[in-house]
């Protein structure tokens, strides 16, 4: 036996949530070279006013880190800082000695 339907109908919902957006970054190289193509093309446009400056504070901020990160390695090496310690051995050390 079949079914013979009479009419179809289209529901569409709208959901609007609050707050941040969650971001998805790009995963490989060919995702990269596609977000950043489009970034360019909507700066060349226009679309983006004042990114420039935004641009700008985040690279500042990343290179301070950068920096900080060299300062401490170069620390590191020159033995004003201690290594860091490598991890315990986890378990009793009357279990330890079981082990071996």
């Amino acid at each position: 036996m079949r079914e013979v339907i009479e009419r179809a109908e289209t529901v569409t919902r709208t959901t609007v949530r609050r707050g941040p957006a969650k971001l998805r970054l790009p995963e490989d190289i060919y995702e990269w070279q596609h977000a950043l193509a489009q970034l360019q093309n909507a700066v060349r446009a226009g679309r983006l006013a004042g990114f420039h400056e935004v641009l700008m504070r985040y690279l500042e901020a990343t290179a301070a880190v950068v920096r900080e990160r060299q300062e401490h390695i170069e620390q590191r090496v020159a033995g004003l800082v201690p290594a860091p310690r490598p991890p315990r051995p986890q378990g009793s050390k009357k279990k330890r000695r079981k082990r071996r």
